[in-house]
């Protein structure tokens, strides 16, 4: 009689316990993890009671120099002992990692160590506050965020956030990219960097004010061909006024010509230009003049 073959899986549970290791030495300021910006400043004790051959390891597993160099280590005598002290005089971005306080302490060695997380603030580059874009064209307004962790930027279009690239909108490295810029897209807007890191979160807004140049454009109702009349030896005024922004220049022309001044004279005003016609010489004077709007 065959009998069933059975298998079986036999689990073992054991118990662990994890003792915690007793250091006679301690550092002070007493925190495990420390966050710093590139080129501040950071002062490490590390101290105790009759210690002897104090060094500091790097991250990179090398003894840090003593009394020289921008990291370096500096010794002071206590009441309870030689203390060593570790000094960034300047704290670059490579410096970041886990830093050992090594000493002897009743003759056995023992440590203390904590890690440093360096971050590079949030910064915006140029000068962002006035922007120009031109109406009809694709632009980009421009926001040159840096930092480190890279900082996450959302854009808020006057006082409204643009969550994501949308329509006309996409947001680049850069800036915003916008395509056929429109009059409407002018007014205030907020370029957000947010940075976040372990330890703490930065948020950092620069305002930025767009202007739209807009195209010159006759204003509702003008005529495209006006006629104007004049006497025999008076003078005939021939207007011309567009709307745009900033304010069109005007420049006046016959026959694709600049204008004779003996019998012409063109006075400019604020937002619009007048031509004076001297009609002395009827055939010298009757036709055609053009009027051109320009923005500067």
């Amino acid at each position: 009689m065959l009998c069933p073959i059975r298998r079986a899986f036999v689990f073992t549970i054991a118990a662990a316990f994890i003792y915690g290791v007793h250091s006679d030495i301690e550092l002070v300021p007493r925190l495990q993890e420390t966050e710093k910006y590139v080129n501040s400043s950071y002062i490490v004790t590390c101290m105790g009671e009759n210690t002897q051959n104090t060094t500091w390891i790097g991250p990179n597993g090398r003894q840090i120099a003593a009394n020289s160099g921008r990291i370096h280590a500096e010794e002071g005598k206590t009441d309870l002992g030689i203390q060593s002290v570790l000094v960034f005089e300047r704290i670059e971005r490579q410096d970041k990692g886990l830093y050992t306080c090594s000493a002897f302490v009743k003759g056995q060695r023992q440590q203390a160590n904590f890690l440093l997380v360096v971050s590079k603030p949030i910064m915006f580059h140029g000068q962002l506050e006035h922007q120009r874009l031109i109406e009809g064209q694709s632009m980009t307004v421009r926001c040159e965020v840096t930092g480190d962790p890279p900082p996450k930027i959302i854009w808020q279009i006057k006082h409204k956030p643009l969550k994501e690239s949308v329509g006309r909108y996409q947001q680049m490295p850069l800036g915003l990219h916008i395509s056929n810029v429109t009059r409407e897209d002018e007014g205030l807007y907020q370029c957000k960097a947010y940075q976040v890191t372990s330890k703490s979160s930065n948020l950092q807004v620069q305002n930025i004010m767009v202007q739209v140049d807009q195209k010159p454009r006759w204003p509702e109702g003008a005529l495209k061909s006006p006629n104007v009349y004049g006497y025999p030896g008076g003078t005939a005024n021939i207007t011309c006024k567009a709307n745009g922004k900033p304010m069109p220049g005007y420049a006046w022309y016959r026959h694709n010509r600049t204008l004779d001044p003996s019998y012409t004279n063109v006075i400019h005003e604020h937002g619009f230009s007048v031509l004076q016609v001297k009609m002395k010489i009827m055939s010298q004077v009757l036709g055609e003049y053009m009027c051109v709007a320009e923005n500067p």
